[in-house]
């Protein structure tokens, strides 16, 4: 049933060969320090291309082509660059306890390289993600402060518990800010979409220490993080 859902376009970051995709999957340094040297304005001219691309599939069938949402972790890294892409955007930045996030990934990660490798060496994924996490959230920090003096109304804060508890009240918040109504059909839908896919009941090992991190150590990484947001 998900195969007919949205993707997150981090896969047309991909196919640009610029994208933190191989690496969350594999150790690869070097790759890694390519991709912090490099430029990813290509990249983000491919993502616009593409999205052009699926807007004229879209019309071709007939359908009216509305706002993009967009949905990766990685912009967080790259924020300049895709305003420069998507100069009208409006960013919404979910919150999260960085104890728990950082694990999640790392969790993930683990995952992803399981499927590369027939060793997995979690303590190294572990000390990859926290740096890797680190980076993108330093440049955030940075971009978000800028944004703050220039253009205040860039981005909407908002707490990752808020969006699982109540969904419906969070993202009337993301309409309110860009403009929209949110309408009784659109409502609906989502309300749908909701019973239809409720949260596993199981949850994978988000514990840091089984990726050699230790809660003390993140909340130290993201201390001016969490100033600035939690």
């Amino acid at each position: 049933m998900y195969v007919l859902e949205a993707e997150e376009e981090i896969v047309f970051l991909d196919a640009a060969f610029l994208s933190h995709v191989p690496e969350s999957g594999a150790h690869l340094p070097a790759y890694r320090a390519y991709l912090d040297r490099t430029d990813f304005a290509p990249a983000y001219g491919h993502l616009h291309e593409m999205l052009q691309f699926l807007q004229w599939q879209k019309r071709q069938r007939g359908e009216t082509v509305g706002r993009w949402v967009l949905k990766t972790p990685v912009h967080l890294g790259y924020l300049d660059t895709l305003r420069a892409q998507f100069p009208d955007l409006h960013v919404v930045h979910l919150h999260r306890d960085p104890v728990e996030s950082i694990g999640s990934g790392a969790s993930l990660n683990a995952v992803l390289h399981g499927m590369h490798s027939d060793h997995v060496d979690l303590h190294r994924v572990g000390a990859e993600w926290i740096e890797r996490m680190g980076w993108t959230n330093d440049r955030a920090l940075a971009t978000r402060a800028a944004w703050a003096a220039e253009a205040p109304g860039l981005a909407t804060d908002l707490a990752f518990e808020d969006a699982v508890r109540t969904p419906i009240e969070t993202i009337t918040r993301v309409y309110d800010a860009i403009g929209l109504d949110l309408s009784a059909d659109a409502e609906a839908s989502m309300r749908d979409w909701l019973q239809r896919r409720p949260r596993e009941t199981g949850r994978p090992d988000y514990q840091p220490e089984t990726y050699g991190l230790s809660a003390g150590q993140i909340k130290e990484r993201f201390a001016a993080y969490e100033a600035r947001f939690r």
